[in-house]
């Protein structure tokens, strides 16, 4: 089997609409990509937890404010401009595996339907 290639290993970008962290992405892995404080753009990998979900980040109405992040540093929130889930690795495997099987030049036809007993 081959290798899953790592553009394969996401799913598409979803545009966030700044109303806080999704419901959905408890428990999932997400590349963000957001905007500082600083007007710098950033991005990072996270796995969404409790206190991951709870980021000021995930709301724009708390653009510019005070928070404090999951490592314990204090500072400006950003804010979350889009985001993309991780496939789990047993889905991405399973694509991988499929794309790999051989492919048979045609299907071959069923066999004749069996004759008919008289009674």
């Amino acid at each position: 089997m081959r290798g899953v290639p790592m553009s394969d290993a996401w799913g598409p970008w979803i545009a966030h609409d700044g109303r806080g962290c999704p419901s959905g992405l408890l428990g999932k892995v997400v590349e963000v990509q957001a905007i500082l404080f600083s007007g710098r753009a950033a991005s990072d990998i996270v796995a969404v937890d409790h206190w991951i979900a709870k980021m000021g980040d995930w709301s724009h109405a708390n653009f510019g404010t005070r928070g404090i992040y999951p490592c314990g540093s204090i500072g400006e929130c950003g804010k979350i401009t889009r985001y993309r889930i991780q496939k789990p690795k047993a889905l991405r495997e399973l694509i991988a595996f499929a794309e790999n099987l051989p492919q048979t030049a045609a299907l071959q036809k069923a066999p004749h339907s069996p004759a008919k007993v008289s009674s």
